[in-house]
């Protein structure tokens, strides 16, 4: 739906000129917010600021992270969202430094609104992730190329632009249609 994107994105706490980095996912271990927070950290001179959509049991410890890293006016902590569809929409890059996933549903919708991608190099991230293509892939705790990554992502606009595009474009490939349509073809040959 429309909406006013200025605005809705003033009422995040973003400014205009923002390069906007997302992450959807719970203050678990597994999603490696220690990684995403030093990242952010290396990014401090920048106008990259990261919002976290989610909860969960290491909240605390997130909040405490952010305060000794110092970037406590680069990282929004959203909380649960039901609109995270507009605030995709506000994002330039969808950004997840997991352990391990499985096929992630945040990062496949992300790709659906064209965000280039981040991410560690694991099954289910990789599955997603032509390197080079739609985003990047790191070792799970490389903060220093996962900032690289970002960095180059928000000052390279025909790099951003090839891979906002690759991202559209492999998208449908994880709509419920097409994997419905697998699914019958499996049926079939049985």
């Amino acid at each position: 739906t429309e909406f006013d994107k200025k605005e809705f994105k003033q009422s995040l706490g973003l400014k205009d000129g923002d390069f906007v980095v997302l992450t959807v996912a719970e203050f678990s271990p597994g999603k490696n917010y220690n990684t995403m927070l030093k990242t952010i950290a290396e990014l401090k001179d920048t106008n990259i600021k990261l919002i976290s959509c989610g909860r969960g049991k290491c909240e605390e410890e997130i909040k405490a992270q952010i305060k000794e890293l110092g970037i406590e006016d680069k990282v929004i902590l959203l909380g649960y969202r039901k609109d995270i569809n507009r605030i995709m929409q506000v994002s330039d890059i969808y950004f997840l430094p997991s352990h391990r996933e499985g096929l992630c549903l945040s990062m496949i919708e992300s790709m659906n609104f064209a965000l280039p991608i981040v991410t560690s190099r694991v099954r289910g991230c990789q599955d997603l992730v032509e390197e080079g293509g739609n985003g990047f892939l790191e070792e799970k705790n490389d903060y220093l190329a996962f900032a690289q990554d970002i960095k180059k992502l928000a000052t390279d606009k025909d790099l951003y632009s090839a891979m906002s595009a690759k991202s559209k474009e492999l998208a449908p490939t994880y709509s419920i249609e097409n994997v419905k349509k697998q699914l019958e073809d499996i049926y079939n040959k049985l």
